[in-house]
C-alpha cells in the first residue's frame, strides 16, 4: 500500500478514540500515518486522549507501528530506557552517588515550587478605595 493512500481501515482506530467527537488535533497518535503528517503550526492543538486508552485502542491494530504513542512518548520512553540502561552499568558506589545527586537536585525544585506556591498564595490583595470608584463613576 503506498504511504500517502489512506483507507476506511485507516479510520477505525481513531473513531474508537473516546474524544474523536470533540478532537481537533491535526496529528493524531492512533492515526497509521501519523509520522507523515505535518503540523501547520507548533500551537495547534495536541491530542488530549489518555496514553492508556491510546494503548488499549492501538493494541488492536497492529498496523499501529507506534503503538498509540506521540512522538513526544516515543522520545521521553527511549530517553528513560536508555538512562535505566546507564545507571544498571554503573558500579555500586557510583549509582549511589548519581542517586544522592539526583536526590539533592529533586529537592530544590520542589523547594523552588513550593515556595512559589507560597509566595501565589500569601500575594496581598490590592485594597480598594471605593469612595474614589464612587467619584469617578459619578463624574
Amino acid at each position: 500500500m503506498e504511504p500517502s493512500r489512506e483507507t476506511v481501515a485507516d479510520w477505525r482506530p481513531i473513531m474508537e478514540c473516546p474524544r474523536y467527537d470533540v478532537c481537533s488535533a491535526p496529528i493524531c497518535a492512533l492515526d497509521r500515518l501519523w509520522a507523515t503528517r505535518v503540523p501547520a503550526d507548533p500551537d495547534e492543538e495536541t491530542c488530549k486522549a489518555r496514553r492508556t486508552t491510546r494503548e488499549e485502542i492501538a493494541a488492536r491494530y497492529p498496523a499501529l507501528k507506534n503503538g498509540g504513542l506521540t512522538q513526544a512518548e516515543i522520545g521521553n520512553d527511549a530517553r528513560g530506557d536508555r538512562l535505566k540502561a546507564e545507571m544498571a552499568a554503573m558500579a555500586p558506589e557510583e549509582r549511589e552517588q548519581r542517586l544522592a545527586l539526583l536526590a539533592k537536585g529533586r529537592e530544590r525544585g520542589l523547594a523552588a515550587l513550593r515556595a512559589r506556591r507560597l509566595a501565589l498564595k500569601v500575594r496581598p490583595a490590592v485594597p480598594v478605595d471605593r469612595s474614589q470608584r464612587s467619584a469617578n463613576a459619578a463624574s
